[in-house]
């Protein structure tokens, strides 16, 4: 079944509810044809998940589309991970970052951060740049945690300098630093507490500065080693997520 975000908390079911996002209405009308008496998957405000059948629709032209469900039954299943990861994603080139929000969204990160760096190739020209290219990059999280079956659409922030990060911190979380230059202690030892909220930083091609490195160790951030290869950025963080959803989140059979 297809899956359609609505804004607003569904408080009982049996009950129903009309969807008016313009997006989610022109996406299951006009893109996937669904139709009166298609049933649907819907994920509302606070992430409830609900069986839910078509009961009328229209798709107008200007802004008075709709989509009125009929909430048939609550499906009682977890989907997302007991814990919670920020990624602080170094601005790389071309489209990577969003193949990047993509499989980030897909793993279970919660928030995505781009960070301008110092060895940044790609850079944000000014503010209508910025949220251009974040309208893109929320869209695309947005979508990839529709095929997901994601609850929730994790959120992907406006670019920030490297500075900023301190203002994005969650004072809870455990910091990881990737980093080439990092001795090659196991990274299980720093993943052994109960966790449930991490944040961890990718540079971009390139890396780091050593600059860059000895303010992030600053604000708390412990530089880790991922094995003897040099991983691109787009590849790096992705591994990371995985192994800290394996030994702290929902992919290691617990």
């Amino acid at each position: 079944m297809h899956r359609i975000f609505i804004e607003q908390k569904i408080v009982a079911c049996p009950s129903q509810v009309r969807i008016v996002s313009q997006e989610e209405v022109h996406h299951a009308l006009r893109v996937l044809r669904l139709t009166e008496g298609d049933r649907i998957e819907l994920t509302d405000a606070d992430g409830q998940e609900f069986i839910a059948q078509i009961k009328a629709a229209h798709a107008g032209q200007t802004q008075d589309s709709f989509i009125d469900v009929l909430c048939l039954e609550k499906v009682e299943i977890t989907r997302e991970s007991p814990v919670q990861i920020t990624l602080f994603q170094g601005l790389p080139k071309q489209d990577k970052l969003e193949l990047i929000i993509q499989k980030a969204v897909e793993l279970g990160a919660v928030r995505i951060v781009p960070v301008e760096c110092d060895r940044s190739v790609a850079k944000i020209k000014d503010a209508k740049d910025a949220a251009k290219k974040t309208e893109r990059w929320q869209r695309i999280a947005h979508e990839a945690a529709k095929q997901s079956k994601r609850a929730v659409t994790p959120v992907v922030t406006e670019p920030i300098k490297l500075k900023a990060v301190e203002a994005e911190l969650d004072p809870e979380s455990l910091k990881l630093l990737a980093y080439e230059g990092a001795a090659l202690e196991p990274l299980s030892a720093q993943l052994s507490g109960p966790f449930r909220k991490v944040a961890i930083v990718i540079g971009p091609e390139g890396g780091l500065t050593e600059k860059e490195v000895a303010y992030l160790e600053v604000l708390g951030f412990k530089t880790i080693g991922l094995g003897p290869r040099i991983l691109r950025t787009e590849t790096a963080g992705l591994a990371l997520i995985s192994i800290i959803q394996y030994a702290l989140g929902d992919m290691g059979g617990r």
